[in-house]
C-alpha cells in the first residue's frame, strides 16, 4: 500500500509540471495579447497629437529672436529636443510631478495607494496619483474630473507607456505642459514668465517655472511673487537645496518685462511661407536661423523712412527694399513697407512681393537680349521720332521729351532712353523678351506673356520687388542665375530657394553680363540722361539702374556691387500718381547710401570678358578716321573688327577744309526738326529705303489688332515724286511723302520703290 502512494506521488509530478508549464505559457500570451493591444490598438489621437503645429523661433543671422508664431487665438508652443532642454530643468520638472517616472509603466502604484488613502481620509479629492505620462495622457486626449476621467488616463498612459521611449515621453510632455494665458511648454514658458531662453534655464528658475502650472492664475510670478518664490523653495527642498529665497528673488529682480517680438514682420511671414511649403510640416528645435541682419535690416527700415519724410507732398506713401548676397543669395535684409502697423496706408501689404510696373529697370535685360542675338554696345540706335501702330499710333518718347538722333547702344542703356529701347524691342520681339525674362526669374510674366506689347520695353507689365532685385544680381554674378534664400546657406533649409531656376544656371553669356555691368557704371555715358551730378556717380565702383512707372507711380532703383544687390522701390500702395515727378532720385539714394555700408572698400568687379579694348568714334561706333572729333574705348568680342567710321568729312565746299558731320538717311528728318548742324549722306545712293534697315526682323504684336501693326517704310530722293512700291515682286501701292505703309503679316518680304530714274530694295522678315 505505501509503494503504491508513493508510485501516484511521482507519477502526479510530470501532471503537476505540465500544469505550471501551460499556466505560464498562457500567461506570457495572455500578457502578449494586452501589450499588443496597448501598442498596436488605433490611437489616432496620439497620432495627430505628434504631428500637431508648433510656433517656429526665428532668429536672424546673429542670433537675435525675432519672431516666435503665434498658434490658433494667439498661443505659444515651442518644441525643443530633449538635448535643448537643460538637465537641471528637466530633473527640477521631474521631481516636482513624478519622481519615481523611470521606474514605473506610467502609473505609478505607491502614488495611487497614497491618493487613495488621502483622499479617503479626507472625504473628498485632493490628490490625483498623476503620473508625468498620465498627464501627457490628459494633454493629447483631454482630461475631466472624477474617478472615470483618471481610470482613462491610466488606459491611455499604457497605451502611451507601449510606443514611445521614456525619453520621447519626457519630451513631449516638457513641450505641451499648459501655463494658461496661451502658453503651453516650457521653452514658451520660460520667456514668457522669466525673459530668458530655456538654454539658460539653471537651478532657481527651474524652481520657479515648475511650480507655475500647478496653479497658474495662483503662482505666477509676474503676478504673485510671493506665492511664487513660497512654493518654490518647499520644491528646492525636495531637488536638495535648502534656502533658495534670496537666489529666486533675484531672478525675479532682474526680470524684464517680455512681449513677443515681430521686428521683422514682412521678412516673418515670408520665412514661415518658405517653410511650411515643406512637403511635411516640420518640427523645428533650435529655431530658425535666418540669413537676415537686423542690424542692416533696421538701417534699411530707417533710410526708408528718412526719405519718406522728404517727400510727404509728393504723395510717396510707403517704400519696400531688399540687399541680397550675390556670392550665395542669401537675403540681408527685407522691408516690406514703410510701417507694418500703418494701415491708413496699407502697412501689411508687402512691397517686396506685390506686383508693380517697373519702368526702365527692365532696360538692363532688353539690351542683354539684344546683346545676345548679335547687338553690341556700339551699335548705333536710332533716337528719332518713330510711330507704331496706324488707327491707334504710338510714338515712345524719352523722360526729357526729347530726340537725341544716333546712339549708341552704350549710351542708350546707361542714359535710359525710351526711343531706342522701343526700336529695339520692335528688333527682338515682344514675346522673345518676355520668354527671356521668365528665364531670368520673372514667373509674373507668366500670366501676362500673351497681353503685353512693346510697352514692355518700358516696364508696362507687372513684377516684383523680389524678381528685379534677383534678375539684377546675375550681372554682377557673371551671367548666372541664382534663387534667393531667407536661410543661412549652411542651414538644412537652404534647399528653400525662391526662383523658378533651381540649378544656378548660366541664363546669359559671361560678355554680356560684363558689358551690361560695364554700362551701368560708366558715369560718362549716362551724362546725357542724368547728368554729371547723379546720386549713382558714387565714389566707389557701382552699378545702378533706375526705373519710373507710367503716371510716375512707382519708382525704383537697382544697384549693386561685386558683394552685394540692392533693390529699392517707394510709392503709394492705392496707385496714387506721384506728385512733383520726383523720378527716382529718392529710391536711388536708399540705394547707394546702402551700398556705401556694405560695400568692401577696394574691391571691384571683373573686367569685361571675353573682350578687347578698342578706341572708337563716339559717334558712330565704329574705328575713327583722320577726321573723328571725339572717341572713347570700348569692350568688344574678341574676333569683332569695326569698319572706319565715315561719317565726319571734310566739307568740300569749305575753304579751310572745316569738318562736318554725315548722317545716314534715316536721320533726315531729325536733322531738319531742329535746324542741327551736320549733313546727310549723298551721292551715293540718292534714292533709296532709308528705313527699315536690309535683313530687319520684325515680331507682331499679339495685343494690338492685325489692323493696326502697320510698319510705315521710309524712302528719300526718286525725283520727290510719289514712287511705286513692289513687295515681292507685285506691286502694292505708291509712296506719300516718301512713306509707305505696310501691313505686317508673317513671311519673308522683299520690298521695293522705284521711279523712271532709281529703285532701292530691302528684305524683311516678319514673324
Amino acid at each position: 500500500m505505501k509503494t503504491r502512494l508513493v508510485a501516484n506521488k511521482f507519477a502526479a509530478r510530470p501532471c503537476l509540471q505540465g500544469i505550471f508549464y501551460l499556466s505560464w505559457v498562457s500567461s506570457l500570451i495572455i500578457l502578449g495579447v494586452i501589450y499588443a493591444f496597448f501598442r498596436y490598438s488605433g490611437y489616432p489621437e496620439l497620432d495627430g497629437f505628434i504631428e500637431q503645429d508648433y510656433s517656429l523661433e526665428i532668429y536672424d543671422r546673429n542670433g537675435m529672436l525675432l519672431k516666435v508664431t503665434a498658434l490658433e487665438e494667439g498661443l505659444r508652443r515651442i518644441y525643443k529636443n530633449q538635448d535643448d532642454i537643460p538637465d537641471v530643468l528637466k530633473r527640477v520638472f521631474i521631481i516636482a510631478e513624478d519622481s519615481r517616472f523611470y521606474f514605473h509603466y506610467g502609473i505609478d502604484p505607491l502614488a495611487v495607494f497614497r491618493a487613495w488613502f488621502q483622499n479617503r481620509s479626507s472625504g473628498r479629492i485632493v490628490s490625483g496619483a498623476s503620473t508625468i505620462t498620465m498627464q501627457l495622457a490628459g494633454i493629447v486626449s483631454g482630461s475631466g474630473d472624477g474617478y472615470r476621467s483618471k481610470l482613462l488616463e491610466m488606459f491611455n498612459a499604457l497605451r502611451i507607456e507601449s510606443r514611445l521611449s521614456k525619453s520621447k515621453i519626457l519630451e513631449l510632455w516638457l513641450n505641451n505642459i499648459p501655463f494658461s494665458f496661451q502658453i503651453e511648454g516650457v521653452s514658451a514658458a520660460s520667456l514668457k514668465f522669466l525673459g530668458r531662453d530655456i538654454s539658460l534655464m539653471d537651478m532657481e528658475s527651474s524652481l520657479l517655472l515648475a511650480v507655475i502650472p500647478r496653479s497658474p492664475a495662483n503662482l505666477n510670478p509676474l503676478v504673485n511673487k510671493k506665492a511664487a518664490i513660497e512654493t518654490a523653495v518647499k520644491l528646492g527642498l525636495e531637488t536638495g537645496h535648502s534656502d533658495v529665497t534670496e537666489s529666486l528673488e533675484k531672478v525675479l529682480d532682474q526680470y524684464e518685462l517680455f512681449y513677443w517680438p515681430d521686428i521683422t514682420p514682412h521678412f516673418s511671414l515670408f520665412t514661415e511661407k518658405q517653410v511650411y511649403s515643406m512637403p511635411q510640416n516640420p518640427v523645428l528645435s533650435g529655431g530658425i536661423n535666418t540669413s537676415i541682419d537686423y542690424t542692416l535690416n533696421d538701417i534699411l527700415q530707417d533710410r526708408i523712412n528718412y526719405y519718406l519724410s522728404l517727400s510727404v507732398d509728393s504723395r510717396i506713401t510707403t517704400g519696400a527694399g531688399l540687399i541680397i548676397n550675390n556670392s550665395s543669395g542669401e537675403i540681408l535684409a527685407y522691408v516690406g513697407s514703410a510701417n507694418f502697423k500703418d494701415t491708413e496706408n496699407s502697412g501689411q501689404i508687402d512691397g517686396i512681393q506685390i506686383l508693380n510696373q517697373p519702368g526702365s529697370t527692365l532696360k538692363p535685360f532688353l539690351y542683354a537680349l539684344g546683346m545676345e542675338r548679335g547687338f553690341l554696345p556700339n551699335s548705333v540706335l536710332p533716337d528719332i521720332p518713330q510711330h507704331y501702330g496706324e488707327s491707334q499710333v504710338y510714338q515712345p518718347m524719352n523722360f526729357d521729351r526729347t530726340f537725341h538722333g544716333p546712339v549708341l547702344l552704350r549710351v542708350a542703356l546707361a542714359s535710359s532712353m525710351n526711343v531706342p529701347a522701343v526700336y529695339m524691342i520692335n528688333r527682338l520681339g515682344v514675346l522673345n523678351f518676355a520668354d527671356y525674362l521668365i528665364s531670368l526669374g520673372f514667373e509674373s510674366l507668366r500670366i501676362q506673356r500673351e497681353s503685353v506689347g512693346t510697352g514692355l520695353a518700358l516696364g508696362n507689365a507687372e513684377v516684383s520687388l523680389m524678381e528685379l532685385t534677383r534678375a539684377f544680381s546675375v550681372f554682377p554674378r557673371g551671367g548666372i542665375f541664382l534663387p534667393l534664400t531667407p536661410f543661412m546657406t549652411n542651414s538644412s533649409f537652404s534647399f528653400l530657394q525662391t526662383g523658378n531656376n533651381q540649378n544656378n544656371d548660366s541664363v546669359m553669356k559671361p560678355y554680356t553680363a560684363g558689358i551690361i555691368r560695364d554700362i551701368l557704371t560708366d558715369n560718362n555715358s549716362r551724362y546725357p540722361g542724368f547728368g554729371d551730378g547723379s546720386i549713382m556717380n558714387t565714389d566707389f565702383e557701382a552699378m545702378f539702374k533706375t526705373g519710373t512707372s507710367n503716371q510716375f507711380q512707382n519708382i525704383w532703383a537697382l544697384g549693386a556691387t561685386p558683394q552685394y544687390t540692392v533693390g529699392i522701390w517707394m510709392g503709394d500702395f492705392s496707385g496714387n500718381t506721384v506728385i512733383g515727378r520726383t523720378g527716382s532720385s529718392l529710391p536711388a539714394a536708399i540705394a547707394a547710401e546702402m551700398l556705401e555700408i556694405i560695400h568692401t572698400e577696394g574691391l571691384e568687379f571683373n573686367g569685361v570678358p571675353e573682350s578687347k579694348k578698342v578706341r572708337l568714334c563716339s559717334l558712330s561706333g565704329l574705328i575713327p578716321n583722320n577726321y573723328t572729333p571725339s572717341t572713347y574705348f570700348e569692350y568688344l568680342p574678341l574676333h569683332t573688327e569695326p569698319e572706319i567710321s565715315n561719317w565726319h568729312i571734310t566739307d568740300p565746299e569749305s575753304e579751310n577744309n572745316a569738318v562736318i558731320t554725315v548722317y545716314p538717311e534715316e536721320y533726315s528728318f531729325w536733322l531738319e526738326v531742329k535746324d542741327r548742324s551736320g549733313s546727310i549722306a549723298e551721292g551715293i545712293n540718292t534714292s533709296q529705303i532709308v528705313y527699315p534697315a536690309n535683313n530687319s526682323v520684325f515680331f507682331i504684336d499679339p495685343t494690338v489688332p492685325a489692323s493696326d501693326q502697320i510698319l510705315k517704310i521710309r524712302s528719300i530722293g526718286f525725283s520727290g515724286k510719289p514712287a511705286e512700291v513692289l513687295i515681292n515682286g507685285i506691286r502694292a501701292g505708291i509712296t506719300d511723302n516718301g512713306i509707305f505703309k505696310f501691313e505686317l503679316k508673317e513671311g519673308e518680304w522683299a520690298i521695293e520703290i522705284k521711279d523712271k530714274m532709281a529703285s532701292s530694295q530691302i528684305r524683311i522678315t516678319v514673324k
